[in-house]
């Protein structure tokens, strides 16, 4: 027969007694898994000021075990970190008889970590290996979070997907690190390590994808790091991209007029050079640069191949998206596609097939510009 079962769901028999600046209580001595891929091991109680005897409310708690003081260490460096994307300790102790070479370490719950967003085709990408509203908003949060522990002399040199909470409230989700240290005196380098280990999180979620291979080659070059990484491409959403396009058409509009058959007397020049402090001289200069067939085919006008060709031809298609998109894109795959592994693809997933590179790059213009904040 099981053993009978305590108001947090573990066996009332075999306890963890613990001491320590709070009440710390855990029913079952037996370790818990977080769910797959997860390989966190931790356990449920609960923790309340005062004694056991007080009557006084405790609240739910996951329990982490350390050995030697290493649980209390960690509870000193939460403790001294007020922030909505660092995951709130809740008090720590020692364990009782057998368990007395460990420490404890209560947080606030969760279900989950970022290790299930970090796994091939987990919930961070859609069918065509686009990262979802949710992972970008996670991702935005430890960026946050990472910030704030820079900003106090704290970096993450083991950040991994198990060491940041995920946590979901009615219909919000989000990220929460716990894991972190202070840093030595060669904190720049602590620091700029931390962005690149998060771009490895980013590049291994997208399974390696290209969108997210060229944010993780910017990161790992220096060119971005802290927010700046929020602005790339891939962690943008579809809206926000078309959002940018728009304002960067406008943009040109206002402050940078054509010049007619510039672009015939200019040497060509590569996407890798797209900045915004060569955009006057390169704006007019030739580019190539290609659209889907199918667009191409219900254009009444061609933009000349230059970058802001480029530019005013996206504009056309995001406005005028319906006269472009053909009836095919819009029907629904039959049974026998969906069983064949065919996958819808929208018009921002025929753009980055077509002119991927050039698509990143714009955004990045519009990200220098700051046309986006």
């Amino acid at each position: 027969m099981d053993p009978p079962q305590d108001q947090h769901g573990g066996s009332s028999t075999n306890p963890i007694y613990i001491e320590g600046v709070r009440s710390i209580h855990i029913p079952d001595s037996s370790p818990l898994k977080m769910s797959k891929p997860s390989k966190l091991s931790y356990y449920r109680g609960s923790v309340r000021s005062g004694n056991q005897s007080d009557e006084i409310k405790a609240c739910d708690a996951i329990i982490l075990r350390f050995k030697g003081s290493i649980g209390q260490i960690k509870y000193d460096r939460l403790a001294a970190v007020d922030h909505p994307c660092i995951l709130k300790s809740l008090g720590y102790g020692r364990g009782i008889g057998e368990h007395r070479y460990h420490t404890f370490f209560a947080l606030k719950p969760f279900e989950t970590t970022f290790q299930v967003y970090v796994e091939k085709n987990g919930p961070g990408v859609d069918q065509n290996g686009r990262f979802t509203e949710d992972f970008i908003k996670l991702i935005s949060n430890v960026t946050y979070g990472i910030e704030e522990l820079h900003s106090l002399g704290y970096y993450c040199p083991d950040l991994a997907g198990d060491n940041i909470a995920v946590i979901r409230q009615s219909d919000s989700i989000s990220a929460k690190l716990w894991e972190f240290r202070s840093c030595s005196s060669d904190q720049d380098k602590e620091k700029s390590g931390d962005w690149l280990r998060l771009g490895y999180l980013i590049l291994k979620a997208a399974d390696f994808g290209d969108e997210a291979t060229d944010l993780f080659k910017r990161i790992k070059s220096g060119q971005l790091k802290g927010k700046s990484i929020l602005k790339h491409s891939a962690l943008l959403t579809v809206r926000k991209k078309f959002k940018n396009v728009l304002a960067l058409y406008f943009h040109l509009s206002l402050n940078y007029q054509s010049e007619p058959n510039q672009s015939q007397n200019q040497k060509e020049f590569k996407v890798s050079d797209i900045c915004a402090a060569n955009l006057k001289n390169d704006l007019d200069k030739r580019l190539y640069w290609e659209i889907p067939s199918w667009v191409s085919k219900r254009c009444s006008t061609h933009p000349l191949k230059t970058l802001r060709g480029f530019i005013t031809q996206l504009r056309n298609i995001i406005e005028h998206e319906v006269g472009y998109i053909p009836d095919e894109m819009t029907r629904e795959l039959t049974f026998k596609e969906k069983a064949d592994g065919k996958k819808v693809k929208d018009l921002e997933h025929h753009l980055q097939d077509s002119c991927g590179k050039i698509f990143w790059a714009v955004q990045m213009l519009v990200a220098e510009l700051n046309l986006n904040s």
